[in-house]
């Protein structure tokens, strides 16, 4: 890879449309795959077990692709042929490291002609004195590592796929917290209605006719008591 198609990303990047449409074309793959489960002539448990590993290797396929996808949709418009290679080092780089870094690669020239400089790919250099700056793997933007990256990195696809259902979870909640609001609405502008009448069962009934008679057994009692205290008083007397 040349440095002048390394150098042509743009130092702002967003990967949010990369994302859904990689989310869009693993569901289309999803269902693709729920209705060939149907349609062949396989047992189902080796269906079933078919269909989980080529949707894992769709997953993995696809989480490996963003980066390049993200990539190849934030180049530059201008033409490649029409930039000037050290014009564009000087916007990630000062004149003067980018100076020290051409004086040391052509002093070790002899000493580095069989090294190959990882960051780069090419020969006669090490990642130090690169003269391609630093590509981060996780947002494509030039100057920094994936380590320093100021994006979220999401650490596996199993990671992106709890996000998407915790996300579906909570748009089920809104909607279900908006009905009960909605419901509320309505009981509250009916205004103060009188409920209709509960019809009573025949336990109800029968346990308010124990309630009185009970209640009137206690009458009862205690008028025995006052007459009883009344005697009591009138024998004193006499």
């Amino acid at each position: 890879m040349s440095p002048k198609f390394l150098l042509n990303f743009h130092l702002e990047t967003d990967l949010d449309d990369v994302l859904e449409d990689d989310l869009d074309d693993l569901d289309d793959t999803e269902d693709h795959e729920k209705k060939n489960i149907f349609s062949n002539e396989w047992t189902s448990e080796n269906t079933v077990d078919a269909g989980s590993k080529y949707s894992e290797r769709r997953r993995f396929e696809v989480a490996q692709s963003r980066l390049a996808r993200a990539a190849y949709n934030h180049l530059r418009d201008t033409e490649l042929e029409e930039l000037d290679f050290d014009s564009e080092l000087e916007r990630v780089w000062g004149t003067r490291e980018l100076k020290e870094r051409k004086f040391h690669q052509a002093l070790r020239r002899e000493q580095d002609r069989d090294h190959v400089c990882s960051n780069c790919g090419e020969r006669g250099h090490r990642p130090r004195n690169c003269l391609v700056p630093l590509i981060c793997s996780n947002c494509g933007n030039l100057g920094h590592t994936s380590g320093n990256c100021r994006y979220r990195t999401l650490r596996s696809v199993d990671e992106m796929v709890k996000e998407d259902k915790e996300r579906e979870e909570n748009s089920k909640k809104r909607k279900e917290d908006h009905k009960t609001l909605l419901k509320k609405i309505k009981i509250a502008n009916r205004g103060t209605a009188t409920r209709p009448e509960v019809p009573t069962t025949d336990l109800d009934k029968r346990n308010n006719q124990l309630r009185l008679e009970l209640e009137s057994e206690l009458d009862e009692y205690a008028n025995k008591l006052e007459r009883a205290a009344e005697r009591r008083k009138e024998k004193k007397k006499d």
